[in-house]
């Protein structure tokens, strides 16, 4: 038994991954497996979500920078109101907190204004008139 040999180590000793910070939610991402990256001012952020890609491109220069002073969230800072997870929308609790699945920290809600555009059900809504009006003809024949 002392003489099994890893597959594909050669005998090396095998490094540790090298992790890199969403700068969103501050999880570790494997920049191979993450889920998006963006260039910002000469430097590449990996992200483990769509979502934080997107909050990310919208307003980059408020997740890199000098840290403030007193920790990431000063009380004044902390946005009142219900909070989610990027990963889990289903996960809803008042407050900043850590989503229960995944240990990632919850997010406040954003609330719009004006309702978005779905795509989706523009294109369903079309598909509904034009198969009203070919199956029109059945019903009055």
């Amino acid at each position: 038994m002392d003489d099994l040999v890893q597959l594909g180590t050669f005998g090396m000793p095998s490094r540790p991954p090298e992790f890199e910070t969403d700068p969103v939610c501050l999880m570790k991402v494997l920049p191979e497996t993450a889920v998006g990256k963006y260039e910002h001012k000469g430097r590449t952020y990996y992200f483990c979500s769509l979502r934080c890609v997107e909050r990310f491109r919208a307003n980059p220069d408020r997740f890199v920078g000098s840290p403030k002073p007193g920790g990431l969230n000063p009380p004044s800072e902390i946005v009142q109101g219900f909070y989610t997870c990027p990963m889990h929308p289903e996960i809803r609790q008042p407050g900043p907190g850590s989503c229960p699945k995944c240990g990632m920290a919850l997010e406040p809600e954003m609330i719009t204004a004006e309702e978005e555009e779905n795509p989706e059900l523009t294109d369903m809504t079309r598909r509904f008139w034009i198969g009203a009006g070919l199956s029109l003809p059945v019903f009055i024949l």
